[in-house]
């Protein structure tokens, strides 16, 4: 299966992230692939200018890569 993901840009409401910007990106792109990887996704071709997703609760800044990329997945119809 290939998969091409092209991430334009991402808003993230609400957070400060000033320093950690490309640590959160390295960490959403790698949950973004292990999800994919094990769910996959739907059949059909995704392209699409804005994925809506639910509020994100984190504690942690570390949980904040994968939080962003669950809920970018899920808002792409994965694990429906």
């Amino acid at each position: 299966m290939n998969v091409r993901l092209h991430i334009d840009r991402l808003i993230l409401e609400g957070l400060d992230v000033p320093h950690g910007g490309h640590a959160v990106r390295a960490a959403v792109e790698q949950e973004l692939t292990r999800l994919i990887g094990e769910g996959g996704l739907p059949q059909h071709s995704i392209a699409t200018p804005v994925v809506r997703t639910p509020q994100i609760n984190v504690t942690t800044p570390s949980n904040l890569g994968p939080a962003i990329g669950r809920a970018v997945w899920g808002g792409l119809g994965g694990g429906k």
